[in-house]
């Protein structure tokens, strides 16, 4: 289940981060740096703190994969 967890995430953490990129490599070329969808604002940074999220979420379940296993 960890594994399953583990990988997961941290693909998810690199769409994140890809996604994020990509938005601000545009946001340099003149397109919006925001969207508004349902009355609120979605920016890169919302998946740049996503990307944060799922990768420190991988580096906790393998920790602790790892420390069940000893």
């Amino acid at each position: 289940m960890e594994k399953q967890i583990v990988r997961w995430s941290y693909l998810a953490g690199l769409v994140c981060v890809l996604v994020a990129a990509v938005w601000r490599l545009a946001g340099a070329f003149g397109l919006p740096d925001q969207f508004s969808w349902g009355g609120s604002f979605v920016g890169y940074w919302s998946f740049f703190r996503g990307a944060f999220v799922l990768l420190v979420l991988t580096v906790a379940t393998s920790s602790y994969a790892a420390a069940m296993k000893e």
